[in-house]
């Protein structure tokens, strides 16, 4: 079938003053009614996160996008996709539930889920970020440490709402579906404006730096413990052997 995003402009006697297609080839929409993923931006343009359905051997794919048009949809201004697989890929499949704008103003954030093939891999929460340009930053997966592909299986974890809080970092609900108990559970992530859990993950550090004793090689947070969670970030990509000790003062 035909997908297909339209903006449509009635009166208040519901006339239909302006009817007016997606001006982009392909079938694009939303995955249902609880995706709220289109915002109006200060310019009256509109910032969309939706999917393109592509039918392949009888079987969808579902490729994430976010796009911006002009007012009244009369000219599509960018659009960026975000889907790092070839277009045989039958799985997986990408949804999508949130769209917000960066209170430093400095991009657009859309959040959903990633079901990946059966037991390939766990399937994933999705975090998707682009510039206020079109330009495409970074696209962050997440799933709780030691879930594996057979517990975090079967559209197992979505990310639901974001919202950006007074200081620029990023909160997340959503839900977890465990297999090995049967239970839903709620999702709750507080990132920084990186998507990092960890501040400073998307820090590019170089290998002769850290040897170099100029960047650390290990970055641990929160220091101090605060809580029952350490997080530590790694920051090696070599053969080499490196020691981490922890000493409870």
């Amino acid at each position: 079938g035909k997908v297909q995003l339209s903006y449509l402009k009635v009166d208040s006697k519901g006339n239909v003053l302006k009817k007016k297609d997606l001006p982009l080839k392909g079938n694009f929409g939303v995955i249902g009614g609880e995706s709220w993923t289109i915002l109006q931006d200060d310019d009256r343009s509109f910032v969309i996160g939706c999917v393109e359905y592509i039918l392949h051997d009888g079987s969808y794919l579902r490729k994430p996008y976010i796009l911006k048009t002009s007012y009244e949809f009369d000219s599509l201004l960018w659009s960026i996709k975000f889907f790092p697989f070839d277009s045989t890929i039958l799985s997986p499949r990408f949804s999508i539930n949130d769209l917000v704008k960066m209170k430093d103003n400095n991009g657009y954030l859309l959040c959903g889920d990633w079901e990946t093939p059966p037991y390939s891999e766990p399937d994933y929460g999705l975090l998707m970020k682009v510039s206020n340009e079109g330009d495409s930053l970074w696209m962050r997966k997440y799933v709780p440490l030691t879930w594996d592909s057979i517990r975090a299986k079967g559209a197992a974890m979505t990310l639901k709402q974001l919202n950006i809080t007074p200081y620029n970092t990023i909160a997340i609900v959503g839900s977890i579906s465990d297999q090995t108990t049967g239970w839903w559970h709620p999702w709750i992530l507080h990132l920084d404006s990186d998507g990092c859990i960890i501040p400073g993950c998307a820090d590019f550090v170089k290998t002769n730096e850290i040897e170099n004793i100029k960047k650390e090689a290990f970055v641990i947070y929160p220091n101090p413990i605060e809580g029952d969670y350490l997080y530590i970030l790694s920051r090696i990509n070599s053969d080499k052997n490196y020691f981490l000790s922890i000493k409870e003062l």
